[in-house]
């Protein structure tokens, strides 16, 4: 996968520019951002495959 979906997700959910200041919090925010698209990338393949999306498990 090319480096311009993610961005282009980004673009889509309005993080164009940062809202906050400081490159700790620009950082944060890029890597809550990038959770994100990972986390619903899994969920959308998982969802291709026919997978459960979340397993719960009995102890």
């Amino acid at each position: 996968m090319k480096a311009e979906f993610p961005n282009a997700t980004c673009r889509d959910r309005n993080l164009e520019q940062f809202y906050v200041r400081g490159l700790v919090k620009a950082k944060s925010v890029s890597l809550l951002q990038a959770l994100a698209h990972n986390f619903q990338r899994t969920l959308a393949l998982r969802r291709k495959a026919g997978l459960a999306l979340f397993v719960m498990r009995k102890e």
